[in-house]
């Protein structure tokens, strides 16, 4: 079923469940996801994060089932962990 500008309906009302907010350079966590959900991340980067070259780099990670393990993050590179 789809809107009518041919958006996903099912999609957009699908709840989402915010486990962590990451700010921690790097790490690895494992999260209890609830039932029929997968483990996913959003990752952010501000325009005000750079590194000493003057360039901005997102966080790398890597998501193996309900593990997920990361680098590069900051206050101002975060990671984002949900269950979709």
């Amino acid at each position: 079923m789809r809107t009518a500008d041919g958006r996903d309906l099912v999609v957009l009302i699908t709840p989402m469940f915010v486990l962590d907010f990451i700010t921690t350079t790097s790490g690895s966590k494992t999260y209890t996801v609830p039932t029929g959900k997968t483990l996913k991340v959003m990752t952010g980067t501000s325009r005000y994060a750079t590194d000493g070259a003057g360039t901005s780099q997102a966080p790398i990670v890597a998501i193996n089932g309900n593990t997920l393990t990361w680098s590069n993050a900051s206050t101002t590179r975060n990671i984002i962990v949900y269950a979709g």
